[in-house]
């Protein structure tokens, strides 16, 4: 991160920010010419209520939400959650679902017939696990990490941030780095 500022502060010589949001908020404040903004979710807001001509709106999701329900003709929906759970379930017909997970593991358990699985998860595990026959694995995580110690050889590594970071620091010769974002920090 601190690499990042001062490549943006020598960049656009704007030394006085120290963080990576200030600059994106002052380099759209002016590029915008709307410096009374603070943060960059402000900047979005004004930018989407200006666009779209929709001032009332206060947050980038409001303004998203109002945007879906004019397309669809759907306002009584008060969040995007609510009205892509019921886009799909029109789209798909099941309207007893009540959230989008619910749809997608009901989609996914009717597609590749695999009932017994009550989460998406599960069901993404149990396809890894068969497609690579690994069904010793209870989660996605431990796929991952068995099968990238498997092809790098590098079977001594835990956690798939383990592997990240040594093969980070063996790609760029700066083992001395314990994290990945001490590495892309000083690359």
């Amino acid at each position: 991160m601190e690499w990042s500022v001062a490549y943006l502060n020598d960049k656009e010589n704007c030394s006085p920010f120290t963080t990576q949001m200030e600059w994106s908020v002052a380099h759209l404040n002016d590029k915008e010419n709307c410096s009374h903004f603070t943060t960059q979710m402000e900047w979005s807001v004004a930018y989407l209520n200006d666009n779209e001509k929709c001032s009332p709106f206060t947050t980038q999701m409001e303004w998203s939400v109002a945007h879906l329900n004019d397309k669809e003709n759907c306002s009584h929906f008060t969040t995007q959650m609510e009205w892509s759970v019921a886009y799909l379930n029109d789209k798909e017909n099941c309207s007893h679902f009540t959230t989008q997970m619910e749809w997608s593991v009901a989609y996914l358990n009717d597609k590749d017939c695999c009932i017994p699985f009550s989460t998406q998860m599960e069901w993404s595990v149990a396809y890894l696990n068969d497609k690579e026959n690994c069904s010793h694995f209870t989660t996605q995580m431990e796929w991952s990490v068995a099968y990238l110690n498997d092809k790098e050889n590098c079977s001594h590594f835990t956690t798939q941030m383990e592997w990240s970071v040594a093969y980070l620091n063996d790609k760029e010769n700066c083992s001395h780095f314990t994290t990945q974002m001490e590495s892309s920090v000083a690359y």
